[in-house]
């Protein structure tokens, strides 16, 4: 496994074990994660809306919602 990041992929690494699908605490430690990835988004941007694979950000200008997304 790698991850894709601006700077290019990084090393590979292995995934010896991971959560089966339908696993009861899947959707717990999901929000979990995406709660700590999107801390600093959450109080300082109104209109934005999290869901289960998008971060929605609404603005009245394409400027300001890119200005929101830095």
């Amino acid at each position: 496994m790698s991850v894709r990041t601006p700077n290019g992929p990084t090393n590979d690494f292995y995934i010896g074990m991971g959560l089966y699908q339908g696993y009861a605490l899947i959707h717990f430690l999901f929000n979990l994660v995406m709660d700590e990835l999107t801390k600093g988004i959450q109080d300082e941007v109104l209109g934005c809306m999290l869901f289960i694979d998008d971060i929605i950000l609404i603005d009245e200008t394409k400027k300001g919602a890119n200005n929101k997304l830095e």
